[in-house]
């Protein structure tokens, strides 16, 4: 299973843990979430932006989008661990109002920047 879908997958058991349905993939909440990833990772910064703008401009029919980043944690267990002890990123991942979501991961082995993370994640949330 790649780091992606195993995102989902435990993003969905975290769901199912509070009686929450799980999650759909959307295609176009990925490649935003994707895109920031990789804006991330090869733009030597960290930080939200307008993560809404994004959805959109993947075609996202909603304005109802929520997003969750981290960097520097290597596997999919890491960094939702590292979400669901954070009250705001728990919160996304938690909230009955979400329906879709796209998750994006870029690595960078060597990573020249000045934040050398190596590992970024990102999460989109949506609703139509």
């Amino acid at each position: 299973m790649d780091l992606v879908q195993k995102v989902i997958e435990l993003t969905n058991q975290e769901r199912a843990k509070h009686g929450l349905r799980a999650l759909q993939w959307n295609e176009q909440l990925f490649k935003a979430a994707q895109g920031h990833s990789q804006n991330m990772a090869h733009g030597d910064f960290f930080e939200h932006g307008d993560f809404v703008k994004r959805a959109r401009d993947e075609g996202y029919p909603s304005s109802f989008v929520g997003e969750n980043i981290a960097a520097g944690r290597p596997t999919p267990e890491a960094v939702m661990d590292q979400w669901m002890n954070s009250p705001g990123h728990r919160n996304n991942i938690l909230s009955s109002d979400y329906t879709e979501i796209g998750v994006g991961h870029s690595y960078l082995e060597n990573d020249p920047g000045r934040l050398q993370y190596k590992h970024y994640w990102t999460q989109v949330f949506g609703k139509r």
